[in-house]
């Protein structure tokens, strides 16, 4: 779960406001806005601290006309009062990764596990899980899945991809 509000600070919503402008201590968040656009806001946190910043109005009319996301209208004051904490502290260690955890290579396009055939293999993804002794990848392209049928038998299903037997 850190790993994914991690990633909302290091190239997610508040990657501009957060991680770009320069604060790049351990941290993670969630941005957030109302469809309307009435109320906006962004919690973040460190190993040691937790943060949550509002904007709205007590009655309910629009913060701006378009794009008054919480990454960019609420992450920047969260990142200037983080900066004032953290001037006045030592920065505080990462977060420390249970020896439970398994990483594997998650191919974004789809998110599925990537394969050797995939051809952009983008980030890790984690999780506690008992791992099988063989997995089973899925393909990333048509090419990978007929590719995949012939190592891994008739029974892969690339239906989704609308391959044919």
């Amino acid at each position: 779960m850190v790993d994914m509000m991690k990633d909302v600070i290091r190239r997610g919503t508040a990657f501009t406001a957060i991680w770009k402008a320069g604060f790049t201590l351990p941290a993670a968040g969630k941005t957030g806005t109302t469809d309307d656009y009435t109320d906006a806001w962004f919690i973040g946190y460190t190993p040691e601290l937790v943060t949550g910043i509002w904007v709205g109005y007590d009655i309910q009319q629009r913060i701006l006309e378009h794009n008054a996301g919480g990454g960019k209208i609420v992450a920047p004051a969260w990142t200037a009062f983080m900066r004032d904490v953290y001037d006045r502290r030592p920065a505080p260690p990462d977060w420390e990764r249970p020896d439970s955890l398994i990483t594997r290579e998650v191919d974004w396009s789809n998110g599925y596990l990537a394969t050797p055939f995939c051809p952009r293999k983008c980030g890790t993804g984690t999780g506690s899980i008992r791992a099988p002794s063989r997995l089973r990848p899925v393909p990333c392209t048509r090419r990978s899945a007929l590719a995949c049928r012939r190592e891994w038998g008739s029974g892969f299903g690339a239906r989704g991809l609308g391959v044919q037997p």
